[in-house]
C-alpha cells in the first residue's frame, strides 16, 4: 500500500492504533464535538494516551531494537519537552517522522 498523502498516511496510523489497542482493549477515538486544530476522530485524550501507552509500553519496547533503547527513550523524552515547551517544532518532527516514516510503516504491516 503506497500512502500518498497526509489523509491517507493519518488514516494508516489511525488503524494500526486501532489494530493495537484493540489487542488491549484500551484506545477509543475522541468525540466528535472535540473543537481543536485536528480533524474530528484524530483526537486522542490524555486519559486515553496515558492508558494506552500504559498498556502497550511492553509491547512498544519489545518491538524497539536493544542497540536503540537509550536513543528511543531519549527521544521520547525530547518530544514530550517538546510537545509541552515549543509546539511548533514538535509539529514539524511530527511532519518529518510522518515523510520519512512511511516505507518503515509499510514494512511493519506485512
Amino acid at each position: 500500500m503506497k500512502i500518498t498523502s497526509e489523509k491517507e498516511l493519518r488514516e494508516s496510523i489511525r488503524k494500526e492504533i486501532k489494530n493495537l489497542s484493540s489487542k488491549a482493549g484500551v484506545l477509543k477515538e475522541a468525540p466528535d464535538e472535540d473543537k481543536s486544530n485536528m480533524p474530528a476522530g484524530d483526537k486522542v485524550s490524555n486519559a486515553e494516551l496515558a492508558k494506552g501507552l500504559k498498556s502497550g509500553a511492553a509491547d512498544i519496547a519489545a518491538s524497539v531494537p536493544t542497540a536503540f533503547n537509550d536513543e528511543f527513550a531519549k527521544s521520547m523524552n525530547v518530544l514530550k519537552a517538546m510537545a509541552e515547551h515549543d509546539r511548533s517544532m514538535f509539529q514539524k518532527i511530527v511532519k518529518l517522522i510522518e515523510k520519512y516514516g512511511q516505507k518503515a510503516l509499510e514494512k511493519a504491516k506485512k
